[in-house]
């Protein structure tokens, strides 16, 4: 688990009784630290937003 998914957990969704399961790793997304999970059943896609050096914005 990353340090954004992290903070989410702490912040938010523990706060709310939500509870992470299943966590998976997305091996070929890791630039992105992208992981598939469950949240209390619910299948969740998480990736971080990359900065881009030559375009504006997040990708």
């Amino acid at each position: 688990m990353d340090h954004n998914l992290s903070q989410l957990k702490t912040e938010i969704y523990d706060q709310c009784a939500l509870k992470i399961s299943d966590l998976i790793t997305e091996t070929e997304s890791k630039d992105y630290h992208a992981c598939r999970f469950q949240l209390n059943g619910m299948k969740v896609l998480s990736r971080n937003a990359k900065i881009t050096p030559k375009k504006p914005g997040n990708l």
